[in-house]
């Protein structure tokens, strides 16, 4: 490897030195990194969207525990992007982003047949959902390229990298901002309290998605002490069904044995890793403030905020009481419970990807030991799922993934289809074709009593599939649906099932 005067290393050395064995890549303007690298031992894995990339690579990371490193274009190619990496960074998921900058302000902005284009503040995005960022020529020395390493080994949040296109330069970091959020530390001294109220049975261990570090921990201490335990919708993974001490998970869409010992008898509840928003605080809040009961809470915004071990919050907001899912009987209808109910009579492993919308789908639902369920909250859009479980699967694939995403979230993504095709990927999607953007619809039906925007028809579906080349159906029965799965397994093979007008009860 040629080096420079005073540099060594290059970001193909990093990539070796994080054990990268993927790359979720658009080619552009650091199409060289792809020539350089031993394709042998990582895969190269494209889109045809910057944000179907991201979330690809938010899946993958969800199966495998592996930092995912992605290549974008400058410009576009990062802002198209900012979507996914907001989501990993919410989700506390790391991702190494590798873009192109120009350092030369000579060449900041490009003289443009109808005036200045400016290329995007690309930093001041990034710095505010990413651990760190560095700005580097092609070669690091030493010290930068330990720091560099260390930041990307240690991190929970996305990092971005951008590369000097100037090869000539033989100067090696020229930026960097670090902003490490170490809320472990602060977790840890926070489990110290737990032991003082061991052995009372009016203790509940509530765990948030954002405790995923340390949960194994505190569940072992729950147990220790006979605490109960439930967990945020967002956290339904992180417990196992099957402890005698889990109540289920909590707020507008949870369990009611949870919500009720939450709201009749618990008098200590210790919440790790839990913003504590109104869904989570529904049903259940009201009555435990009354008791005045001790809320200490440390979560991932807080820890920022209060040097003390943990804080108590003296005053939530007031909260509307009239939260109410609105339910009915539909004998002949095919229900997403109906659909479930096929799915959790099959022995196989399997995961279930949804998007945060569909929430109340798994309200209701007992996973068995090889079921999981994969969502990524906050900032996915729509068809998010479908990108999710197509990084998912390519970790895994004798695993078999089931989406679940409505006819409006596919026509966000449903170019996603090609990779599927391609890498013949074991996914069964299966889309609620329920009158396209029928939440969004709902939605201002209940505000203005009426809909504007919404009407937006599928193209055709046979026609697109058959493009595509991949297997589809469309069920009117949930019997169907059992045929459709069998086949489904003993194929191994991608399918997309369409479900008119399912109810997700």
């Amino acid at each position: 490897m040629e080096k420079g005067l005073n540099s060594e290393y290059s970001i193909i050395d990093i990539l070796k030195n994080i054990n990268c064995d993927i790359v979720f890549v658009i080619p552009g303007s650091l199409i060289n990194i792809l020539y350089e690298l031993d394709t042998n031992n990582i895969r190269i894995v494209n889109s045809l969207h910057e944000e179907q990339l991201g979330f690809m690579a938010i899946g993958y990371y969800l199966q495998t525990g592996k930092i995912p490193v992605i290549i974008v274009s400058q410009g576009p190619g990062e802002t198209n992007l900012v979507t996914a990496i907001a989501s990993a960074y919410r989700e506390q998921i790391p991702i190494l982003i590798l873009s192109a900058f120009q350092n030369d302000e000579t060449q900041v902005y490009f003289q443009h047949t109808l005036g200045n284009y400016h290329t995007p503040n690309i930093c001041g995005i990034m710095k505010n959902i990413t651990e760190a960022y560095f700005l580097v020529e092609k070669k690091l020395d030493k010290e930068d390229f330990s720091k560099i390493i260390w930041v990307i080994n240690h991190s929970k949040y996305p990092i971005y990298i951008g590369i000097n296109e100037n090869f000539n330069s033989k100067e090696g970091i020229i930026k960097y901002e670090i902003n490490i959020k170490n809320q472990e530390d602060n977790f840890y001294k926070a489990i110290d309290m737990l032991s003082k109220y061991k052995n009372r049975n009016d203790i509940v261990i509530l765990i948030g998605d954002g405790a995923k570090g340390i949960c194994k921990e505190i569940i072992q201490l729950a147990i220790q002490y006979r605490y109960k335990i439930v967990t945020t919708l967002k956290a339904v993974n992180l417990v196992k069904t099957s402890f005698k001490e889990y109540l289920g998970h909590i707020g507008i869409m949870g369990c009611d044995e949870a919500n009720l010992f939450l709201s009749e008898y618990s008098e200590v509840i210790f919440s790790f890793g839990s913003s504590l928003s109104g869904n989570s605080l529904a049903k259940w809040f009201d009555n435990f403030s009354k008791r005045r009961g001790l809320l200490i809470n440390v979560n991932a915004e807080d820890t920022l905020k209060y040097e003390n071990r943990v804080f108590i919050p003296a005053n939530f907001p007031n909260l509307q009481k009239n939260y109410y899912i609105e339910k009915s009987i539909y004998n002949n209808k095919i229900t997403a419970n109906k659909l479930f109910n096929v799915l959790h009579a099959k022995t196989e492993a399997r995961t279930y990807i949804l998007e945060s919308y569909k929430k109340n789908f798994i309200s209701s639902l007992i996973l068995s030991e090889s079921e999981e369920i994969m969502m990524v909250g906050g900032f996915g859009p729509l068809g998010s799922s479908i990108s999710i479980g197509i990084g998912a699967s390519l970790a895994n694939s004798h695993k078999h993934y089931i989406i679940l995403c409505g006819d409006g979230g596919f026509l966000f993504s449903g170019m996603t289809i090609l990779n599927i095709v391609k890498y013949k990927l074991p996914i069964l999607i299966l889309i609620n074709v329920n009158g396209e953007y029928r939440t969004v619809a709902d939605g201002q039906r209940k505000k203005v009593n009426k809909t504007i925007a919404t009407e937006l028809q599928l193209p055709n579906i046979r026609y697109t599939q058959d493009y595509f080349g991949i297997k589809h159906t469309c069920i009117s029965k949930v019997e169907e649906f059992e045929v459709v799965y069998d086949s489904f397994l003993q194929n191994h093979e991608p399918i997309i099932v369409f479900a008119p007008d399912t109810i997700y009860e």
